[in-house]
């Protein structure tokens, strides 16, 4: 349902946020699903930034999941973050955006 493109985030803007929702510990597949099920509006995309963990830790990875209605091709493209790898974003696969 959802492609990444790795290690990056929408583009902030002047105008105002680039997201409608932000929700604290939240897994990735859990942030994909809240996607998916957001009636608010029509989620395009989410960057979710996960916490790391210990070493040890083998429990699933939490961090803040961002919706939003854009995609990289609406707010100038993506942020890539190569010093934080958790930071992800992720769109819906087949889903086209009028830029008219």
């Amino acid at each position: 349902m959802f492609v990444s493109y790795g290690m990056s985030v929408l583009k902030p803007q002047l105008a105002g946020s680039v997201y409608e929702r932000r929700l604290d510990s939240v897994s990735l597949n859990d942030c994909a699903q809240l996607c998916l099920n957001e009636t608010s509006f029509y989620c395009l995309s989410f960057d979710i930034v996960l916490t790391p963990s210990a070493p040890d830790d083998r429990s699933v990875s939490l961090g803040q999941c961002r919706l939003s209605r854009h995609v990289a091709a609406t707010v100038d493209g993506l942020v890539i973050d190569t010093v934080n790898p958790q930071h992800n974003h992720y769109e819906r696969i087949g889903q086209s955006v009028s830029l008219v």
